[in-house]
C-alpha cells in the first residue's frame, strides 16, 4: 500500500513481489538463510489492446510437477512461458496454450484456461501442471454465487478444446481474456460468448470495488 501511495497511483496497477536468494555463495541450492524481497508495481492499462484473441497449443510442453513445481510462480518457469508466447506471435497468434506430457490441456504462459461445455464451466486440475491463480479462483465463486453456474475441475484433451462454447483465459494480469480462435479454428460462432461477457462484467465490478458483496476482495490505498 506504501509503495502505490509514494507512487501516487489512481488506476490499475501491476503489483509483483520477488523473493529470492541474496547470497554471492556460487553453488545452487535453497539451503541459504539470506532471504530477500523485492516488489515493483507499474500501471496495468490494456494488455491486450483486442477485446479477443487466438491462440494456438504450443510445441513447447508445460513444466511437470517434479521438474520446477509449476503450483509456486517461480520466475525460472517464465523461460518456458516466454519460449511458447514467442513461438505463438512468430506464427501470427495473440498466445499459446501448454499441454502436458499426457497431452492434457494444461495453461497458458501466465494465464489458466476456462473453456465452457453445455453451458458448465471447465477447468484443467492442479494435477494437470498449473498455477493455482487467484483470478482464476474468483471467477469460480463469482461463476458460482452470481451465475448459478458450477465449475467442473477436469483434465480437458487437446481435441475438447475445439468443441467448446466458449473459452478464456484468466489471471492477475489478463483479467479475463475471451478466446475466440484456437488454432485457427472458430470458438463457438467466433464471436465473445455470453457467460464470457457476463463473467467479465461482474469481476471488473469486484475488482474495482462496485459489488458490495465481494468487499473483502478490495483494500483503500488512500
Amino acid at each position: 500500500m506504501k509503495l502505490l501511495q509514494l507512487n501516487k497511483y489512481y488506476t490499475t496497477v501491476y503489483i509483483r513481489p520477488i523473493a529470492y536468494k541474496d547470497s554471492n555463495e556460487e553453488s545452487a541450492n535453497l539451503l541459504y538463510p539470506e532471504n530477500a524481497l523485492l516488489i515493483y508495481s507499474l500501471p496495468m492499462g490494456e494488455i491486450s489492446e483486442k477485446k479477443a484473441i487466438s491462440v494456438c497449443v504450443s510445441s513447447w510442453t508445460r513444466v511437470m510437477q517434479n521438474m520446477i513445481p509449476p503450483m509456486t510462480k517461480a520466475t525460472a518457469c517464465y523461460l518456458s512461458s516466454a519460449l511458447a508466447t514467442t513461438e505463438a506471435l512468430e506464427n501470427g497468434f495473440d498466445e499459446a496454450i501448454f499441454l502436458t506430457i499426457n497431452e492434457n490441456v494444461s495453461e497458458g504462459p501466465g494465464e489458466n484456461i476456462f473453456i465452457i461445455r453445455n453451458g458448465v464451466l471447465v477447468t484443467p486440475p492442479v494435477t494437470d501442471d498449473i498455477l493455482e491463480g487467484i483470478t482464476r479462483d474468483t471467477i469460480m465463486r463469482i461463476a458460482r454465487e452470481e451465475l448459478g453456474i458450477n465449475t467442473v475441475i477436469r483434465s480437458i484433451p487437446r481435441p475438447e478444446l475445439y468443441l467448446a462454447e466458449e473459452a478464456f483465459f484468466t489471471g492477475t494480469a489478463v483479467e479475463i481474456q475471451p478466446i475466440t480462435e484456437i488454432d485457427r479454428i472458430k470458438i463457438g460462432n467466433g464471436e465473445i460468448g455470453p457467460i464470457t461477457k457476463k463473467l467479465e462484467q461482474l469481476y471488473f465490478e469486484t475488482v474495482q470495488g462496485n459489488n458490495p458483496r465481494y468487499s473483502s476482495y478490495n483494500t483503500p490505498v488512500y
